[in-house]
């Protein structure tokens, strides 16, 4: 059943429709917005007041190859570690039709060692090469040694807060 639109719309000219409906997406974008705002303050000082450590540490990579690594450990950190790891753990089962997955994961694997390294010279480029130069066995020592530096400061860090310092 149709419904009958109000007396002051049914008389309006296009123009006028036209006019109305610009200034009701307006309105729309104008509490998105304010919403948005909103939700950014929050998370905002939810930020102030749980921000993630910030995990400082050198890893020796294969080849003798020290790196800085600087991650911030919240949420989304903690989701990529686990996403390129069950990836990397998924290959060492391979299935037939799983080599656009292998370089999907390769992909990001290369990304994540690129996020994590301070130094300039290791890219997600560079860590790519690492995988297509030597397969995905020597990337994925590269990402187990990061991945194991970023534990094991955690690891002390959670001792020394604890009152067990390890040396």
């Amino acid at each position: 059943m149709a419904q009958e639109l109000p007396d002051e719309l049914t008389n309006l000219s296009e123009e006028e429709k036209e006019a109305r409906k610009q200034r009701l997406l307006d309105e729309s974008r104008q509490t998105r917005q304010d919403l948005e705002a909103e939700q950014q303050d929050l998370l905002d000082s939810l930020g102030e007041e749980h921000g993630g450590d910030l995990i400082e540490t050198t890893v020796t990579l294969p080849g003798d190859n020290v790196a800085t690594i600087e991650v911030l450990i919240n949420g989304e950190l903690i989701n990529r570690m686990s996403r390129v790891e069950s990836m990397l753990s998924a290959l060492d089962d391979p299935q037939p039709g799983d080599l656009e997955k292998i370089e999907r994961a390769m992909d990001d694997a290369a990304g994540v060692l690129a996020d994590m390294t301070v130094e300039a010279k290791y890219s997600k480029e560079v860590f790519y090469e690492v995988y297509r130069l030597h397969g995905p066995e020597a990337l994925g020592t590269h990402v187990e040694a990061a991945f194991d530096a970023i534990e094991a400061e955690m690891e002390r860090r959670s001792g020394t807060a604890n009152g067990f310092r390890e040396e």
